[in-house]
């Protein structure tokens, strides 16, 4: 099945999201250009970096099981992995110093 081309309308919003793509540096590995749907996995992965909940992310997105917005468009990041061995350590030390 062929998927039309977006009219005049759809190409500004599309051309649009990609200036402002280029603006805050968001890039596609490889140099490719960012498409809209990228940004959902975007906007995805920064949402669970603010720490909200995957329930709410998923009603955003509107997907209709936790798992596609879990396994599928959040992504891990470097921060959200260093606060949780932040948090690890954190719990570890108290448990530590309660079993002395």
């Amino acid at each position: 099945m062929r998927r039309s081309r977006p009219g005049a309308r759809g190409t500004a919003v599309i051309e649009h999201g990609r200036s402002l793509c280029d603006e805050v540096g968001i890039a596609r590995p490889g140099g490719k250009r960012v498409r809209i749907h990228d940004l959902r996995h975007t906007a995805a992965t920064w949402l669970h970096g603010q720490g909200v909940d995957m329930k709410t992310i998923q009603g955003t997105l509107r997907h209709s099981r936790l798992a596609i917005t879990s396994e599928i468009y959040t992504h891990l990041t470097e921060e959200v992995q260093r606060r949780a061995a932040d948090s690890m350590d954190g719990a570890l030390s108290r448990f530590g110093r309660l079993a002395q």
